[in-house]
């Protein structure tokens, strides 16, 4: 796979190289690395083991080999300065194997070339102090690391930024209802009232290894697939101490994937998004249902149940939200009906799933193991079977 040309003329200093790899390589026997040319001819490797961040897992041939199947950044600098001819610079991806064995190969995504960004992961926990000089980035800095930035849209506010920025000491991951959240979060409240402008981008920097931490330690409860599966909660209410478990949920609101861009970094990744107020910011997994328990839909779609008891005379009521879904699917039911098992029927006519019911009125299904495409759930009740349709998607 290879790039374009990149001018690199007015370069004065290396950009960095950041991407999202996942791989499964024949260990010793298929490998994949990076290379660089300043001509399309003459080609170089890119780096070595050691350099960069998750730059080739393989110290001996500088590859990468093996299996590594959930997506991670790997970063390295460009050298572009040392270079004669900066003019036409191009970078491929290159993947060497046999045909002795088979496997997935090598998965790239994501592909990002920018000056220093790399996101900060001590335990200061303390608070920022940022002006707002120009209508520019205001960069909330330690060493030189990012923690926070935040871009006023409209016209320049008078005042500063204070940025509170907390990072958990602790092993055990951070858990808020049904899911896990990141291990880092911020508060950012502005020193005025800025009725001078309305309209912000900011932007959080998080890491790769947290990510990683999240994914091995979730221990059945919803977590990240990725450094791209996540949405922002953003909470504007009382007790704005950086501490989620304080915090009133009908101030909480989430920024939806849909909102925002995502880019990797050095070191992990970098999320940008638009408020028109600030307050508390924690990241969670995108795939997070309500915070608290959920009813049912005021007015629900009405849609055609089927019954296999021909005794039953009246149609009772049962809500699939949210259809299409992603990871979980909620089941509302009448009180009455007393549930006592489903199954989940895929577009073949294969039971994939079949579980009993402990007569909860609230049924909250996984769909996690399921590919995606178009199911019937079927439940058994005292009173007979319901059928209904739902969408599953990746």
């Amino acid at each position: 796979m290879i790039s374009p040309c990149f001018d690199f003329s007015n370069v004065t200093q290396d950009p960095y190289l950041s991407f999202n790899i996942a791989y499964q390589l024949e260990k010793n026997y298929d490998k994949a690395w990076v290379e660089y040319s300043e001509d399309g001819m003459v080609w170089k490797k890119l780096g070595n083991a050691g350099e960069g961040y998750n730059w080739y897992n393989n110290a001996t041939d500088n590859v990468w080999d093996g299996n590594f199947s959930n997506w991670q950044v790997s970063s390295i600098k460009l050298p572009i300065t040392s270079l004669l001819d900066k003019s036409q610079i191009k970078i491929r991806f290159v993947i060497q194997s046999d045909d002795i064995n088979e496997a997935d190969g090598l998965a790239i995504d994501n592909i990002h070339i920018y000056h220093d960004l790399n996101a900060y992961n001590s335990y200061d926990n303390k608070d920022y102090f940022s002006t707002s000089k120009t209508q520019d980035w205001v960069d909330v800095l330690n060493t030189n690391l990012n923690i926070a930035s935040i871009f006023p849209m409209d016209i320049l506010p008078s005042g500063a930024f204070r940025t509170s920025y907390f990072k958990n000491p602790n092993p055990e991951i951070r858990t808020y209802f049904n899911s896990l959240y990141l291990d880092k979060n911020w508060r950012i409240i502005p020193t005025n009232n800025f009725t001078d402008c309305r309209n912000f981008k900011i932007r959080l920097f998080f890491t790769d290894n947290e990510i990683q931490k999240a994914r091995s330690l979730s221990n059945g409860l919803i977590t990240f697939k990725h450094g791209y599966d996540i949405k922002v909660l953003k909470y504007n209410g009382i007790n704005k101490d950086v501490n989620i478990d304080n915090n009133d949920t009908s101030m909480i609101k989430f920024i939806e994937p849909k909102d925002l861009h995502i880019y990797p970094i050095f070191n992990g990744y970098m999320v940008e998004f638009m408020v028109m107020d600030f307050g508390e910011f924690y990241i969670f997994p995108a795939t997070i249902g309500p915070l608290i328990t959920p009813n049912p839909p005021e007015n629900p779609v009405p849609f055609d149940l089927r019954q296999s008891n021909s005794n039953i005379s009246t149609q009772k009521e049962i809500a699939l939200y949210p259809n299409p879904a992603f990871d979980y699917l909620t089941v509302s039911m009448d009180q009455d009906l007393k549930p006592l098992s489903y199954q989940i029927i895929n577009n073949l006519g294969h039971i994939v799933l079949d579980k009993k019911i402990d007569k909860e009125p609230l049924l909250h299904v996984d769909l996690k193991p399921f590919m995606g495409g178009l199911y019937l759930l079927d439940i058994k009740t005292e009173k007979g079977n319901y059928t209904k349709p739902f969408l599953k998607i990746e």
